[in-house]
This record gives C-alpha cells, sequence and structure tokens, in this order.
C-alpha cells in the first residue's frame, strides 16, 4: 500500500479521489470543512481515505489546489485525437488564480515557519 497525506491515505484512495471525483463533490466536501454545511456525498466519497483525511485535518488548503486542479481539466485534458478548445481569456484567469493560490501557500508556511522558529 502506497501512503500519502502522513502514511493515511493510499494511492488507490488518492487515484480514486483525484480521478473520479467531480470538482462539486470536492467543493461539497470543502464547504462541510469551511462553513460546517452538511455533508452531502454519496457514501462511496465519504469512506474514502482522502475524504476522511480532509475531514480529520481540515485541510482546505490542499482540497482548494485539488478543486482548482479540476477548473484546469477542460482547458488541459482532451480527446487523444483532438486538441482541446482553448479559451485563453479563461486560461489566463486560472493562471492568474495559480498564482495567487501559490503566494497565499508560500506566505502561510513562511509565516508558520517563523512561529515556530520562536
Amino acid at each position: 500500500m502506497g501512503a500519502f497525506f502522513e502514511g493515511k491515505v493510499s494511492k488507490e484512495d488518492l487515484t480514486e479521489f483525484i480521478y473520479t471525483y467531480s470538482r462539486p463533490q470536492m467543493s461539497a466536501l470543502y464547504n462541510h470543512i469551511e462553513k460546517d454545511q452538511p455533508l452531502q456525498l454519496p457514501d462511496s466519497v465519504q469512506k474514502n481515505g482522502l475524504t476522511k483525511y480532509f475531514l480529520q485535518t481540515k485541510d482546505r488548503e490542499t482540497l482548494g489546489y485539488f478543486m482548482y486542479a479540476k477548473q484546469c481539466e477542460p482547458h488541459t485534458a482532451g480527446d487523444a485525437w483532438e486538441t482541446p478548445k482553448r479559451d485563453s481569456v479563461t486560461m489566463l484567469r486560472l493562471a492568474k488564480n495559480g498564482m495567487q493560490l501559490y503566494r497565499a501557500a508560500q506566505n502561510r508556511r513562511s509565516a508558520s515557519g517563523m512561529r515556530s522558529s520562536r
């Protein structure tokens, strides 16, 4: 068994979460964690190891990144025989959003590093 997320998530659960679950399912999980909204997901999603990890750790940053990746997916993936249609305005907006997410993550890590060094 491959171990990810502090050894709590198998490779199979990680793969299933990333490639099978939709952005709305991830958003429902995110909103449950952030806003304490009722968790309305199929049992199969709730039983996934990564879902359980997010519920336990409340790691919204990583979950938010997966949601961001799902937004980007239609602009990068496509049929093997056809080039995906490019929407440069949307792709530019997503790229800027990705940079903001990256900077925010770096700022949080820097701030937590400063706190732990005291």
